[in-house]
């Protein structure tokens, strides 16, 4: 009884867990409780421990999952699903004052519990949603439209139908976006995980991108470069893109100073845009004014890599040489060239080992909601097999540790950053301002893994206290494969590993070609796509299909 949802919350889930039918008067009872607790007006309540609720916009503790629970067991949240998809929308309007409390809002309704990873949003509020959305787009500015779209980007809130509207809005303004704005929006749209996979959806993006080449600031350019280059095939972003703008990128090239620290994100987009393949035709400057510059950046890249902390005098030096690049990948096409310079991918991993890995990745993504915190992250798999040659010649081989088969996943909370840091250091890259820690990528997560192997060997353990003389001795193959482009940090921990153990051979295989045939389809990189609800009830997820 009273405008209490977080007593509903915790009657439901000991409900649940007991196993208990509750009868229709106790449901109403829930959603009654819900529909006060939302009736607060514009006054605040006091907030001391689980109760209150600020009217004006934000929710209790466990709000959402009252809400996704008491719609799982059948209840009628007609009212409920109203009121909150128009406190959504207000606080989306006004702006940077209503910017938190919609975050925290977003926040609830995605929350998830023990078993069932569904969220307030999938229990009818999504029609509603964007219902209210159909007709207040023509109350949101541009600046409102892209800190709406990045607030459900940002805490996973994104549905098929509210995308589908966002991007549609989008769309929409194209013709009259501001430069900055034009930026945002592609890349939003890009991050989507229900964007469409057809690439016709960005080259209409693409038409409307030629005042923004000579205009943006070299931020948003390369913001607008890499967007395309990840989104269109190579001979589209040479069509729909460079051959129409060709003067505009050509003036841009021309004066590097003028980019500044973003040149290495420009150079990048392009380079790997344009491809390296025989078939594509690209304009008579694209070699002096694009290629030459990458390479040297390559070279510069790879000996900075090779020299590690040690060869640059010390953690700092290195650490900020890495992140100055201010890019997290040098791209799919030429991620493998720059592993064989650095001896990770002069050869693939066996075959078995790729046809094992794929299978675990693929059923973990599967068992995964394209909605869920945890999609983003990256999937991979580890085996190896090290030991130390022995007797007068070498010919036998005591095995120190091995595994054949490890599964992995980025998990950088709940790892400590400095754990072999001494041989393994990391450094915060990403693209433009999305700098991460990288110290639990899949990469690291596998090497720290063998190390631990070795240590729980008393010879491996006595070698490795002997330092670079012992760990010479020790010799074996380390095989990787990670669902996910390897970031320039993992590149550099994946050197230092090499430096430290010479003759162990060390195999990285990436989900895209040339290490596989083909391109995964979207679902197999990102989790399950759950449709939008026909019903107030939790609706399963089923794979997206073209």
């Amino acid at each position: 009884e009273g405008p209490n949802p977080p007593a509903v919350a915790a009657a439901l889930e000991c409900a649940d867990r007991l196993g208990c039918g509750l009868p229709p008067t106790m449901l109403k009872a829930a959603a009654s409780a819900l529909c006060a607790g939302l009736s607060g007006g514009d006054k605040p309540k006091p907030r001391k421990g689980l109760a209150g609720l600020v009217g004006g916009g934000r929710p209790t503790p466990r709000f959402g999952e009252a809400m996704a629970r008491s719609a799982a067991r059948g209840a009628d949240l007609a009212e409920v699903n109203r009121v909150v998809a128009s406190k959504l929308i207000e606080n989306a309007l006004r702006g940077e004052s209503g910017r938190q409390a919609l975050d925290e809002w977003l926040w609830q309704l995605r929350c998830t519990w023990d078993g069932i990873e569904r969220a307030a949003l999938d229990c009818g509020l999504e029609e509603l949603l964007v219902e209210r959305l159909q007709r207040e787009w023509c109350n949101f500015d541009d600046a409102l439209l892209v800190g709406f779209a990045r607030l459900v980007q940002d805490t996973r809130s994104h549905r098929p139908g509210v995308w589908k509207s966002i991007l549609e809005e989008m769309q929409r303004r194209l013709p009259t976006l501001s430069t900055e704005n034009f930026a945002h929006c592609v890349d939003l749209a890009r991050k989507s995980t229900f964007r469409p996979s057809d690439p016709a959806f960005f080259q209409k993006f693409a038409q409307h991108i030629g005042p923004s080449l000579s205009q943006a600031s070299p931020e948003d350019l390369a913001r607008l470069l890499h967007t395309f280059c990840l989104t269109l095939p190579e001979p589209l972003f040479m069509s729909s893109l460079v051959f129409p703008h060709a003067e505009a990128i050509r003036v841009r090239l021309a004066e590097p100073e003028g980019l500044g620290i973003h040149l290495h994100g420009v150079l990048q987009a392009l380079a790997n845009g344009g491809g390296k393949g025989e078939g594509v035709v690209r304009p008579s400057w694209w070699r002096s004014l694009v290629l030459r510059p990458w390479a040297r950046e390559m070279r510069t890249l790879s000996q900075l890599l090779r020299s590690g902390p040690s060869g640059l005098g010390g953690r700092a030096a290195y650490v900020g040489s890495m992140e100055a690049y201010i890019i997290g990948d040098v791209g799919r096409v030429w991620s493998q060239p720059l592993m064989a310079a650095l001896q990770f991918a002069h050869r693939p991993p066996p075959p078995a080992f790729l046809r094992r890995a794929l299978r675990c990745t693929l059923r973990q993504r599967r068992a995964m909601m394209a909605s869920d915190m945890a999609a983003g992250r990256a999937l991979g798999f580890v085996a190896w097999r090290l030991g130390q040659r022995t007797g007068h010649h070498g010919e036998e081989e005591e095995v120190l540790t091995e595994n054949v088969g490890l599964p992995l996943a980025s998990v950088a909370r709940l790892m400590d950053e400095e754990e072999d840091s001494s041989l393994l250091l990391t450094a915060r890259v990403g693209f433009l301002e999305k700098a991460y820690r990288r110290h639990g990528d899949v990469e690291r997560v596998a090497l720290l893994a063998v190390l631990k192997g070795l240590r729980a060997h008393e010879t491996g353990r006595s070698l490795l206290r002997r330092g670079g003389e012992g760990m010479a001795c020790i010799t074996g193959v380390v095989d990787i494969y990670v669902d996910r482009i390897t970031c320039l940090s993992c590149l550099g921990v994946l050197a230092q590993f090499k430096k430290a153990f010479p003759g162990v051979e060390v195999q990285v295989a990436c989900a895209f070609p040339p290490w596989l045939p083909r391109k995964l389809p979207y679902e197999r990189y990102y989790g399950v796509l759950n449709h939008m609800s026909k019903s107030p009830h939790i609706v399963s997820g089923i794979p997206l299909t073209n």
